[in-house]
Protein backbone atom coordinates (compact mmCIF):
# COMPACT_ATOMS: atom_id res chain seq x y z
CA UNK A 1 0.00 0.00 0.00
CA UNK A 2 1.40 3.41 -0.88
CA UNK A 3 1.45 6.19 1.68
CA UNK A 4 -0.95 8.99 0.73
CA UNK A 5 0.74 12.37 0.41
CA UNK A 6 -0.96 15.73 0.75
CA UNK A 7 -1.81 17.44 -2.49
CA UNK A 8 0.33 20.47 -3.37
CA UNK A 9 -2.95 22.21 -4.17
CA UNK A 10 -4.75 23.90 -1.30
CA UNK A 11 -7.33 21.16 -0.78
CA UNK A 12 -10.62 21.67 0.99
CA UNK A 13 -11.49 20.27 4.41
CA UNK A 14 -13.27 17.21 3.03
CA UNK A 15 -10.27 16.26 0.88
CA UNK A 16 -7.88 16.79 3.78
CA UNK A 17 -10.11 14.70 6.05
CA UNK A 18 -9.98 11.86 3.51
CA UNK A 19 -6.20 12.20 3.19
CA UNK A 20 -5.87 12.02 6.98
CA UNK A 21 -8.08 8.92 7.10
CA UNK A 22 -5.98 7.29 4.37
CA UNK A 23 -2.77 8.15 6.21
CA UNK A 24 -4.16 6.74 9.46
CA UNK A 25 -5.33 3.56 7.73
CA UNK A 26 -1.91 3.08 6.13
CA UNK A 27 -0.15 3.57 9.47
CA UNK A 28 -2.49 1.12 11.21
CA UNK A 29 -1.89 -1.40 8.41
CA UNK A 30 1.83 -1.28 9.19
CA UNK A 31 3.16 1.09 6.53
CA UNK A 32 6.44 2.35 8.06
CA UNK A 33 6.46 5.53 5.95
CA UNK A 34 2.96 6.49 7.11
CA UNK A 35 3.82 5.81 10.74
CA UNK A 36 7.03 7.86 10.40
CA UNK A 37 5.06 10.80 8.98
CA UNK A 38 2.67 10.74 11.92
CA UNK A 39 5.45 10.30 14.47
CA UNK A 40 7.30 13.26 12.97
CA UNK A 41 4.38 15.40 14.15
CA UNK A 42 3.63 13.51 17.36
CA UNK A 43 6.40 11.29 18.65
CA UNK A 44 4.31 9.22 21.06
CA UNK A 45 1.62 8.31 18.51
CA UNK A 46 1.16 4.63 17.87
CA UNK A 47 2.69 3.40 21.10
CA UNK A 48 1.13 0.92 23.49
CA UNK A 49 0.11 3.75 25.83
CA UNK A 50 -1.17 6.03 23.06
CA UNK A 51 -2.86 4.41 20.04
CA UNK A 52 -3.02 6.17 16.68
CA UNK A 53 -5.92 8.57 16.22
CA UNK A 54 -7.34 10.58 13.35
CA UNK A 55 -6.17 13.74 15.12
CA UNK A 56 -2.59 12.47 14.90
CA UNK A 57 -2.88 12.04 11.13
CA UNK A 58 -4.51 15.46 10.77
CA UNK A 59 -1.71 17.06 12.79
CA UNK A 60 0.86 15.35 10.56
CA UNK A 61 -0.80 16.80 7.45
CA UNK A 62 -1.00 20.23 9.08
CA UNK A 63 2.70 20.20 9.97
CA UNK A 64 3.63 18.97 6.49
CA UNK A 65 1.62 21.88 5.11
CA UNK A 66 3.64 24.37 7.16
CA UNK A 67 1.15 24.95 9.96
CA UNK A 68 2.18 24.79 13.61
CA UNK A 69 -1.08 23.30 14.79
CA UNK A 70 -4.17 21.55 13.56
CA UNK A 71 -6.27 24.54 14.60
CA UNK A 72 -4.34 26.95 12.36
CA UNK A 73 -4.52 24.45 9.51
CA UNK A 74 -8.30 24.12 9.86
CA UNK A 75 -8.71 27.89 10.14
CA UNK A 76 -6.72 28.42 6.94
CA UNK A 77 -8.74 25.71 5.22
CA UNK A 78 -11.94 27.43 6.26
CA UNK A 79 -11.17 31.04 5.33
CA UNK A 80 -8.27 30.77 2.87
CA UNK A 81 -4.51 30.79 2.83
CA UNK A 82 -2.68 33.30 5.03
CA UNK A 83 0.61 32.91 3.14
CA UNK A 84 1.93 36.16 1.74
CA UNK A 85 -0.41 38.49 3.57
CA UNK A 86 -3.81 38.80 5.11
CA UNK A 87 -6.27 35.96 5.31
CA UNK A 88 -8.67 36.17 2.39
CA UNK A 89 -12.14 34.82 1.95
CA UNK A 90 -15.05 35.30 -0.41
CA UNK A 91 -16.48 38.75 0.13
CA UNK A 92 -13.36 40.07 1.84
CA UNK A 93 -12.94 42.86 -0.70
CA UNK A 94 -16.24 44.41 0.47
CA UNK A 95 -15.26 44.52 4.14
CA UNK A 96 -14.32 47.84 5.69
CA UNK A 97 -12.24 46.41 8.55
CA UNK A 98 -9.47 43.85 8.65
CA UNK A 99 -9.33 41.53 11.64
CA UNK A 100 -6.43 39.25 12.47
CA UNK A 101 -7.04 36.70 15.19
CA UNK A 102 -4.16 34.33 14.53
Amino acid sequence: MSTPNPSPVFANLEQQHKLAKDLLRAARDGDPAALARIRAARGDAGTTTRPLTLADAQLALAREGGFGSGYLWKYAQTVGSAKGGAVTHPGGAREKHCYADI
